[in-house]
């Protein structure tokens, strides 16, 4: 029985590492930040471009943590199966982190778009 849940716990693992590694090879919010980084060091207001840029850049930001909080409410499902109380809490603490973020990377990029209009 030891050896299944250990075999299982690696196989999880590995799901993990390669859902995840799958989401981070795409192409996303981060190979922008240079840019984004510009627009917002500048003194004066952005133009309608830079604030779709910056929209475009949140969005993207709020697609990333909503798809890293379905990795984690698939592991806590898991985890819950198995009856691992502490690793089931921190799934829920890290769904509930990445499901704000989301939220406030949205609510970003609509008032941006908002200002491009």
């Amino acid at each position: 029985m030891k050896y299944f849940l250990n075999v299982t716990h690696c196989g999880i693992f590995v799901l993990f590492v390669l859902f995840t590694s799958s989401v981070e090879s795409q192409p996303n919010a981060s190979d922008n930040e240079s840019t984004i980084a510009q627009i917002l060091s500048k003194s004066v207001a952005p133009t309608t471009t830079e604030h779709q840029a910056l929209s475009a850049y949140f969005y993207q930001l709020s697609q990333d943590m909503e798809k890293k909080r379905a990795t984690h409410e698939y592991l806590r499902k898991r985890y819950e199966q198995w009856g691992l109380t502490l690793t089931l809490q921190h799934c829920s603490e890290i769904i509930e982190q990445y499901r704000n973020l989301a939220r406030e990377y949205q609510a970003m990029a609509d008032e941006h778009a908002t200002l491009a209009q």
